[in-house]
């Protein structure tokens, strides 16, 4: 389509897969977080902010990440960004990510819906 690619994951025969279909301006990027200083934590967040900020009000915003965010079992607060399903246990990271979640009014979509107990960590 175009301006438009399509990004699949699946078996070959393309059922049970899951798709998305993305603007092709899509832009990304990886952020290496584990084990860096309170600063440079405190930068990505400030630059994701000013990302996020950018974007006209009449766009969807699709933030798809690892944080290494543990967001607990319970919303404790943050019941409109957190549906209730985590893994045991705050940690910053995970507190950062709710407040921004909840800043921007979006959704930590994984906490949606339970996982099997061997995925909680690589959900």
């Amino acid at each position: 389509m175009d301006r438009y690619e399509l990004w699949y994951s699946g078996n070959e025969r393309r059922r049970n897969g899951v798709s998305i279909l993305v603007d092709e301006e899509l832009r990304s990027a990886y952020v290496p977080y584990v084990g860096l200083d309170e600063e440079v934590k405190v930068s990505f967040w400030e630059a994701l902010e000013e990302v996020v900020r950018s974007v006209p009000s009449s766009e969807k915003i699709i933030i798809a990440g690892d944080f290494n965010e543990h967001i607990d079992v319970a919303p404790g607060g943050y019941e409109d960004v957190h549906k209730g399903f985590g893994f045991s246990g705050k940690n910053g990271e995970g507190v950062a990510l709710l407040n921004f979640a909840m800043a921007f009014g979006l959704v930590v979509v994984n906490s949606s819906f339970s996982k099997k107990e061997e995925h909680l960590i690589t959900f």
